[in-house]
């Protein structure tokens, strides 16, 4: 007898191909859960058999999103950018994918994928989130009029958002406009206080500007946040800020004595006429120095006070033949790193009659080397006279 099915082959296809799909979603599941509990190779397995059983599911896009975000974490950018283009080949409309892909290759330093796959996800979905995006890799290949536009378009579309105000800032300071910069980014913090990143950043400008006190003040409300970046803007602080004397010390030339001094007074063995003697005065530095710089003599002057009144050398008074010579250039000097500490070492020599005179107290002693890092000195803090003070 003749068993009739009641069933068609359509029937057993459907039937056959809904039982596939319900083992893809089972696989679906099963990788996503190895995957939450770091089994990423396992995840990756399961992915793959998620996707071979049902090619054409309806979470085939997300299916692949997640595979690349395993091979992420396996350190697998190749494969990951193939999953993000396989997303991409289903549904060349999902802007996250186009976003995800570009975020991947920025990472990876390929800029000019990065900026396609930006621009893709512009052009599908034109957020400002795209945008920021598009405008930071702009930033980064070096197309500030574009980025600064770029930047520009997302405040005015979420003027509420510290983002754009800081991605501007940052276009400011690579156009070298610090003091535009420090505007955008002020803006940043007054919408986000806790915003670190922009308060470095402002850090960062004020040293640049030489204002030291106010990247000082940027320091020490992130040191206060337990931020990571106060080390870092610390140590930027100390590389740009200028050398400068911080203290002097008279050792055995006494620049306490004032105008028309006997010269034999600094030292007994200059009442001989012509006789030469030999004194050092020790200098202290804020930062670290350059041993050869500060070592070169060719780098230090010793000089009379210049000007009228009673901060010239004399007091301004006329010089009187028998005033004996200072020196252009010290002998010697030599540098402690671990103090920085100079030690400047020069000849005084007594005239021909030994009645030679000197005004010590307006003796200048100016240096004009560089710190570690090639800064040169502060201007207002690049020489010293016992009566004039630092200069």
């Amino acid at each position: 007898m003749e068993i009739k099915s009641n069933y068609s082959i359509f029937d057993y296809t459907s039937l056959l191909q809904g039982n596939r799909e319900q083992q893809s979603k089972n696989a679906l599941g099963n990788a996503i859960d190895l995957y939450q509990d770091g089994n990423y190779k396992k995840a990756i397995m399961e992915f793959q058999r998620s996707i071979a059983l049902s090619p054409n599911n309806e979470n085939i896009v997300e299916t692949y999103n997640y595979m690349a975000n395993v091979y992420l974490k396996l350190d697998d950018p190749k494969n990951a950018e193939k999953a993000y283009k396989n997303a991409l080949s289903v549904d060349p409309q999902r802007e996250d994918m186009h976003l995800n892909l570009g975020n991947l290759y920025f990472s990876m330093g390929k800029n000019i994928q990065a900026e396609q796959s930006y621009r893709n996800a512009v052009r599908v979905y034109p957020s400002s989130e795209n945008y920021y995006s598009l405008a930071h890799c702009c930033l980064e290949t070096g197309k500030l009029d574009e980025s600064q536009q770029l930047f520009e378009k997302t405040i005015r579309m979420e003027p509420k958002s510290e983002n754009g105000y800081y991605g501007l800032g940052m276009t400011f300071a690579k156009k070298g406009d610090n003091e535009a910069a420090i505007k955008q980014f002020e803006k940043a913090l007054e919408r986000n206080s806790g915003f670190d990143d922009a308060r470095v950043e402002l850090g960062y400008m004020f040293a640049d500007l030489g204002n030291i006190e106010k990247a000082n003040e940027q320091y020490e409300i992130l040191k206060e946040n337990e931020s990571n970046l106060a080390s870092l803007l610390y140590l930027y602080m100390h590389k740009v800020e200028k050398p400068k004397f911080t203290a002097a010390y008279k050792g055995d030339f006494n620049w306490n004595l004032s105008m028309r001094t006997p010269v034999s007074y600094l030292n007994s063995y200059l009442r001989i006429a012509d006789e030469k003697s030999y004194f050092t005065v020790r200098f202290s530095f804020n930062k670290d120095m350059d041993t050869q710089s500060i070592q070169n003599p060719d780098h230090w002057k010793l000089s009379a006070a210049a000007g009228y009144g009673p901060k010239a050398y004399n007091f301004g008074l006329k010089s009187t033949p028998n005033e004996i010579n200072i020196p252009d250039k010290p002998e010697s000097i030599l540098y402690d790193p671990e103090s920085r500490t100079a030690i400047v070492k020069f000849a005084l020599q007594q005239n021909e009659n030994a009645n030679g005179i000197i005004d010590p107290s307006h003796v200048v002693f100016s240096f004009s080397g560089v710190d570690r890092f090639g800064n040169k000195m502060d201007e207002k803090y690049d020489s010293f006279s016992k009566f004039n003070g630092f200069a």
